[in-house]
C-alpha cells in the first residue's frame, strides 16, 4: 500500500507547477503509466482508491488523455 501512496504523491507532485517547473513532465511516461493504472484497478481491488485518485490525477490533464491507449481506454470505460 505504501508503494501505492507513493506513486499517488509522485503524480500530483509531477502537475503541480511549484514543484516540477515543466509543462507535462510525465508525458514521456504516461502511456505505460496508464496501463499500470488499468492493470492494477482490474486486479488489486485493495488500491482501487489510491489508483482511482492516480486515474483522476491523469485524466484531469487533456494532452494526457489523449496518450491513452485504445486497449486500455476500452478497458477501463467501455466495459459492461
Amino acid at each position: 500500500m505504501i508503494y501505492a501512496k507513493t506513486l499517488r504523491l509522485i503524480v500530483q507532485r509531477a502537475e503541480a507547477a511549484k514543484y516540477s517547473g515543466k509543462i507535462l513532465p510525465l508525458s514521456s511516461v504516461v502511456k505505460p503509466l496508464f496501463n499500470h493504472v488499468w492493470d492494477v484497478l482490474s486486479n488489486v481491488p485493495s488500491f482501487q482508491s489510491e489508483y482511482g485518485i492516480i486515474l483522476r490525477h491523469l485524466l484531469a490533464v487533456r494532452d494526457y488523455s489523449f496518450q491513452m491507449r485504445k486497449r486500455v481506454y476500452c478497458s477501463m470505460f467501455l466495459q459492461t
